[in-house]
């Protein structure tokens, strides 16, 4: 800026340099003396002095061109000695926020920290007044020099702002800012729209309300409703382009009211940025998808008329490893049931048997909130540690969902002439006249399943060593096996009735088939007297589990092998089978005589030690010929006689082989061991 050196207008060197002309041609002048230097700078805030007076016209043109002359703000130059850079004002401006969360532009920035500069310039003079006054020799008051500079300066570059030109209001705006400070500078237009016409918060309310109507009003009909308001209560109506930019500005909280609060969790809210699990076996997530695979059925109508529709679509049930995105399990049928998501969880148990030759499962499982009534404690069971259902309508929870996306496009639409589209929305549609043309060549049923099949089979297989490299990472205590037994308690379908065991062993009826099953663990035909329940996978009958007594007995028990009666029909394994259920009955036979030893053998030392004479004297008053009670007890304690001691053990030994054959004759009339063996 210029300024007085010696009572010398001088402007600066670094004013020159931006752009008036260059460093090597400003040097050039001074060397060959066509500029004079009045004062030599140092460094970057102490630049050279140059005098205008004799400066060269055509860098006088250029300075004044781009800066304004120095001579009009001569006698200014006091005021403009007190402007200075404000950081302060800088970050000030840079970090302001209005009540709506809108930050000021930067090019809006750099208007209010110059006019910050200039004010602050303003209240120096105020505080200075009597040495202005002074220096202006008393012929001109303090806020009229600070009008006449701040408007002297308004079109120079170096302090150009946009502060008020008339004295009172410039005096009442330095008032201000005196007062409130930086926030002073923000004008009104930025800070609450004076000019709005929806600018009080009635006004606003109203209009909020009108946009969330749960009718989904337009702008127009939304117009309308608020200028009959408008002209009742002496607010400005509005147009339809105020309502739409009202619309989009409020969004937030008229977009709930819109759409439903499922929308706005779905739209609005913030979602949780989530990672796959780090190994395989750590999350499973299941969901049922509509696969949009047409198929065709015949049936019969009401009529009497076979009908052919082509419409129809089965639903596959898919148990997801996030891990790598492994279909670990899954179950077709033609809708969602609780039934079908119970098949889907034990198919993917098997296939962890398949996979790693015993069966697991995992740490956690997430699902829907599909019959979680009746599936919850399935679920739990499921799962080794934890049960997490998703946020009810919370589509974006599950991972799954993708996943079935991924499915249509990699697998249906590529592959699959049948192929019905994916979504109602969606762009990529198959062309429906020609669907309607080759509809006859839609597969049945039992194709369409085969499709299924075909296309979780690719997945498995694209996917199953990065599986098993994702299991392998799993830490070993965290891998969580699942015994036959808790397979079949926890995750197996149950009949609806209990069943006694017969000598055939324990024969339900499951789906309309008789079925007969055993168990070799000699214990089990101790609860012959229970009310068993069998608990089995549908998809493998060959072992189910019985359980009593409310679940406090439970037994494996595997499906018998039929014996054929012809010795021609026999084949291999028939007579290891046969062998080992004549093994089974000696056994059993030997274990009940072993028993009933057993407690013989243990009734008899009872006998023994208290003695069968003493028993009896010491429970009746009878005495000897000689009318002597005690000496014939104390003699029974003692031993008695030689005579009494062996007739005692003769009596023992008849006892036992007595006891010996009524239990065999009780076995032969009670127990026929013929029958376990046919």
């Amino acid at each position: 800026m210029p300024l007085y050196y010696n009572n010398i207008l001088c402007v600066s060197s670094r004013e020159m340099t931006d752009g008036i002309v260059t460093y090597a041609n400003l040097n050039k002048m001074i060397t060959r003396k066509k500029v004079d230097v009045v004062k030599r700078g140092g460094g970057e805030d102490n630049p050279s002095l140059i005098r205008w007076d004799n400066m060269p016209e055509r860098l006088k043109d250029a300075y004044m061109e781009k800066y304004g002359n120095p001579k009009a703000t001569e006698k200014y130059s006091a005021f403009t000695s007190l402007i200075e850079p404000d950081y302060e004002a800088e970050q000030f401006f840079a970090e302001f926020q209005f009540d709506d969360g809108s930050h000021l532009t930067p090019d809006v920035q750099m208007k209010y920290v110059a006019n910050a500069r200039v004010l602050n310039a303003a209240v120096k003079c105020q505080n200075w007044r009597k040495p202005f006054i002074k220096a202006l020799g008393g012929n001109l008051g303090v806020n009229a020099y600070i009008s006449c500079a701040v408007n002297a300066i308004r079109n120079d570059v170096r302090y150009a702002h946009t502060l008020p030109e008339s004295e009172r209001r410039l005096a009442s705006k330095v008032a201000e800012y005196r007062k409130n400070g930086y926030a002073a500078v923000v004008t009104g237009y930025h800070k609450n729209h004076n000019a709005a016409k929806v600018a009080c918060n009635e006004q606003e309310a109203t209009l909020r309300m009108l946009l969330g109507n749960y009718r989904n009003l337009d702008n127009e009909q939304i117009k309308d409703l608020y200028n009959t308001m408008a002209a009742k209560l002496g607010w400005k109506t509005i147009s339809s382009s105020t309502v739409a930019l009202k619309r989009e500005k409020w969004n937030l909280f008229t977009f709930g009211l819109n759409a439903g609060e499922t929308a706005f969790n779905n739209a609005k809210q913030m979602l949780v940025k989530r990672s796959a699990p780090s190994a395989g076996m750590m999350y499973w997530t299941a969901d049922g998808w509509d696969v949009e695979l047409l198929y065709q059925k015949t049936s019969i109508d009401r009529n009497g008329h076979s009908v052919t529709t082509y419409h129809n679509r089965l639903t596959v049930v898919v148990v997801l490893d996030p891990s790598v995105k492994y279909p670990i399990g899954y179950a077709i049928g033609d809708h969602e049931t609780a039934a079908l998501i119970r098949e889907a969880f034990r198919n993917a148990m098997r296939h962890t048997q398949e996979l790693f030759g015993r069966m697991y499962r995992p740490a956690q499982i997430q699902t829907d909130h599909y019959g979680r009534g009746t599936l919850q404690s399935f679920y739990e069971a499921a799962s080794a540690r934890h049960y997490t259902p998703a946020r009810i309508k919370n589509a974006k929870a599950k991972v799954i969902e993708p996943y079935f996306k991924y499915l249509n496009h990699e697998y249906c639409q590529m592959e699959m002439p049948n192929w019905a589209g994916y979504g109602v929305k969606s762009k990529s549609q198959p062309n429906p006249d020609y669907l309607d043309k080759i509809k006859k060549d839609f597969p049945d049923e039992a194709g369409c399943r085969k499709q299924i099949e075909y296309i979780i089979a690719c997945e498995r297989r694209a996917k199953l060593q990065a599986y098993m490299t994702a299991f392998n990472a799993l830490p070993e205590a965290e891998r969580y096996e699942l015994s036959e037994a808790d397979y079949l308690y926890y995750l197996g379908e149950s009949t609806a009735r209990t069943i006694k065991l017969q000598p055939m062993g324990i024969c339900p009826v499951i789906s309309g088939t008789q079925y007969y099953f055993d168990c070799f663990d000699a214990k089990f035909r101790q609860y012959n007297y229970l009310d068993w329940t069998v608990k089995y996978d549908p998809q493998n009958m060959e072992r189910v589990l019985v359980t009593g007594d409310d679940d406090k007995v439970r037994f494996v028990c595997e499906r018998k092998h039929e014996q054929p009666m012809a010795l021609a029909d026999r084949q291999a394994g028939d007579s290891e089978q046969l062998t080992r259920v004549r093994q089974y009955n000696r056994e059993l036979k030997e274990m009940v005589m072993e028993r009933n030893e057993e407690d013989y053998t243990a009734v008899r030392s009872l006998m023994e030690e208290v003695g069968k004479d003493e028993l009896m004297l010491t429970k009746v008053l009878l005495t000897d010929s000689q009318g002597r009670h005690k000496d014939r007890r104390n003699q029974a304690r003692l031993g008695g006689s030689e005579k009494l001691r062996v007739e005692s053990e003769k009596l023992a030994r008849a006892a036992l082989e007595e006891h010996r054959r009524e239990s065999e004759d009780y076995l032969n009339r009670r127990v026929n061991f013929e029958e376990f063996i046919n």
